[in-house]
């Protein structure tokens, strides 16, 4: 009687950590940060870079992007959201490796910022406390995919084809920060040239003088 309960009770144990674990990993997004693949063929934007690449400010001469933003998660996130975000990532990731004759056709050029880490992207195109967004800047306009989340690859390829058909609205300007970061680079950069110059003339004005006249014509004689 003893062996038949031991045995009951250890099969209720692993019968409550299957489960525990079960439920555990039956929904990955509520476990892991949100991550495209290390393979993903779009353009890895950051708060360094963005401006630079896609000239979101000025004149676009980069072409047209198709930017996906992966939100921020600490691996606690509840309700809808991770499964929407994965399912969204899924899916632009699918359609950026199966779609690149779309892309030529309408000049788009695909790329993705993370949240987590360049907040201030996020933060200037509103999407640091959202879902998985997606958007197409050109032309200094901003169109933003026309749902809440993205469901299929086709939903994105009738974005690309139509997105000047659909409502758009100027591009913020860059965080004050951003801006701030920008301006300290050419501070620096002016700040050293100056040093160079002023080390190089500093360095001719106590070189040894150049030998008087009356000396080289002495010698020419």
């Amino acid at each position: 009687m003893r062996v038949l309960c031991c045995l009951t009770a250890v099969a209720v144990v692993c019968a409550v950590v299957a489960a525990t674990v079960g439920h555990a990993t039956a929904d990955p997004g509520d476990a892991v940060p949100y991550r495209l693949r290390e393979d993903c063929p779009a353009k890895h934007l950051t708060e360094e870079n963005f401006e630079h690449v896609t000239q979101a400010s000025g004149g676009m001469t980069s072409g047209n992007w198709l930017i996906f933003f992966v939100p921020s998660n600490d691996g606690a996130t509840v309700d809808q959201h991770s499964d929407q975000t994965v399912h969204s990532i899924a899916s632009f990731d699918a359609f950026v490796r199966l779609s690149p004759e779309v892309l030529s056709t309408y000049h788009v050029l695909p790329a993705f910022v993370v949240c987590d880490e360049s907040p201030g992207v996020c933060a200037r195109f509103s999407t640091a406390d959202s879902p998985a967004r997606l958007l197409i800047l050109s032309a200094r306009r901003m169109y933003p995919f026309p749902a809440d989340h993205i469901r299929t690859v086709d939903d994105i390829e009738l974005f690309v084809s139509a997105f000047r058909r659909m409502h758009s609205s100027a591009v913020p300007p860059p965080q004050p920060g951003m801006k701030m970061g920008g301006q300290l680079l050419l501070l620096l950069a002016g700040v050293i040239g100056i040093v160079v110059v002023r080390s190089v003339a500093l360095q001719r004005m106590n070189g040894p003088l150049p030998p008087p006249a009356s000396a080289t014509h002495e010698k020419a004689a």
